[in-house]
């Protein structure tokens, strides 16, 4: 079967074999056509025009998810490259605020990486500042994540980060934070 007949199948079956009903689907350059679940091209998509702005911007945003966890395994598997754990914790702490991405981060073993790369870290402000805003907006709305925090010694690590940078505003201002999520008894 030909991409086109096979493509011309999904249009007129209004759906995909996982039975998603089908938007719409721009063909310029179809390459490869498998079957009618599967379309590859670099120019195909499942369009998103039918959704409104909010919708586009979060299925723009959910897309991070793959880039976070490989954030978090980089991480891990190279816990002494202070480049990988800046620059790392630059992108988890942008994200980290987002309810779905505080799901994909604890699911990859994050708050743990977190406070590994904090820990080898001491003398780093930046990691230690990130890693008190990634720490506390894990807290946001889950009382598991606190006790994950709490468990592997999260509040001693972040009291210990706080004398070590004593006169840096911005580690002071994110372990606050951090400790005051950590604290909180009501839901944000």
């Amino acid at each position: 079967m030909s991409s086109d007949e096979a493509m011309n199948n999904v249009k007129k079956e209004g759906k995909m074999k996982d039975n998603t009903s089908l938007q719409t689907i721009e063909t310029a350059d179809v390459t490869t056509v498998a079957d009618s679940s599967t379309i590859t091209s670099s120019s195909t998509i499942l369009s998103i025009h039918s959704l409104d702005s909010y919708k586009r911007l979060e299925v723009f945003q959910r897309s991070l998810g793959k880039e976070a966890r490989e954030a978090l395994y980089s991480m891990a598997n190279n816990p002494y490259n202070v480049q990988i754990q800046v620059s790392s914790c630059d992108f988890i702490a942008r994200i980290s605020y987002d309810e779905f991405y505080r799901v994909v981060i604890a699911s990859a073993g994050g708050i743990l990486t977190i406070l590994n790369s904090m820990k080898l870290h001491y003398e780093n402000p930046k990691i230690q500042a990130r890693g008190c805003v990634i720490l506390g907006n894990m807290c946001t709305n889950s009382t598991v994540n606190k006790a994950r925090i709490c468990n592997t010694n999260g509040i001693k690590v972040i009291v210990d980060v706080m004398k070590y940078h004593s006169y840096d505003p911005q580690v002071q201002s994110s372990a606050y934070f951090a400790l005051q999520q950590l604290t909180s008894a009501k839901a944000h």
